[in-house]
């Protein structure tokens, strides 16, 4: 029983301190900070083009914190598969 109190254990902290913090990241991206920091007017094709410059670099960093998430996920998963195989091999 220790040993799936200590894979617990190990899941909440995962999820408190990587999961978690991955998650704040995603809620602070901005799709468009660098369109509204000009004092000059902009053109439509100005406007788009820093648009989607924006809109690129988020989905970047969006994209690579995702992984991050499901590579946490599927390595407490598999410890998870693991500890139940053993568990039902020793019963």
């Amino acid at each position: 029983m220790s040993e799936l109190q200590h894979l617990s254990r190990d899941a909440c902290d995962t999820l408190e301190c990587r999961i978690e913090s991955v998650l704040e990241k995603i809620a602070s991206v901005e799709l468009c900070d660098c369109v509204l920091t000009t004092d000059e007017p902009l053109t439509i094709d100005e406007f788009l083009a820093a648009a989607e410059a924006g809109c690129t670099h988020a989905a970047a960093t969006l994209t690579k914190s995702v992984y991050c998430i499901i590579s946490e996920v599927r390595i407490k998963q598999f410890a998870l598969t693991v500890f139940i195989s053993l568990d039902i091999k020793e019963s």
